[in-house]
């Protein structure tokens, strides 16, 4: 793909369709098509579930895939404004916009880190997309999105093994019952 710089193993793709089809999708060949973009995620098992429902799926994480997927490894700066997309999910790290760091927060704004996280979390909200579906615990980011879509207690979720971390979901645009539902049964908490 022109212009994208990453590692010679960056594409953690099978089978080589797979990877020839993201790279197309990734230069921007088949407009109409919806591709959901699946940021700041390593486990495949949100991608498992979009795909079952039928769609393309591109994932990205800083780290590879646990298992096969369509996988990119690196920025995801780098893949974000290649294409329009369907859906963005994304689950940014919240280690530095999270209440329950409140009390280095201080710290966290004297040197940026603050800053850092929430600017990362608002280019993925700014998106080119259809709809965007942005996963964080509660936070700073409740400041400038609003309150949340949905709010999603552990307990409540299949598997939930008595956490207590509330996450929130932000939606913009039409995120679809399905995709959410997809989400939220995924969620490893």
């Amino acid at each position: 793909v022109p212009g994208l710089v990453c590692e010679p193993d960056a594409f953690d793709c099978v089978p080589v369709a797979q990877l020839q089809r993201m790279l197309s999708l990734l230069r921007g060949e088949e407009p109409e098509l919806r591709v959901v973009l699946v940021a700041c995620f390593y486990s495949v098992e949100l991608y498992n579930r979009l795909t079952a429902l039928g769609d393309f799926v591109i994932q990205c994480d800083y780290r590879f895939a646990e298992g096969p997927a369509c996988h990119f490894k690196g920025d995801i700066q780098q893949i974000l404004h290649r294409r329009w997309w369907g859906s963005v999910v994304v689950a940014p790290p919240c280690k530095n916009t999270s209440w329950a760091t409140a009390s280095l927060f201080p710290e966290k704004q004297a040197d940026g880190r603050q800053f850092a996280g929430l600017h990362f979390a608002f280019q993925l909200w700014c998106a080119p997309a259809d709809a965007v579906l942005l996963e964080q615990s509660r936070g700073e980011l409740s400041r400038f999105l609003g309150p949340p879509s949905q709010i999603i207690h552990p307990k409540h979720l299949k598997g939930g093994n008595g956490e207590v971390k509330t996450t929130c979901l932000w939606c913009r645009g039409p995120v679809s019952y399905t995709h959410l539902r997809a989400h939220e049964t995924s969620l490893h908490l």
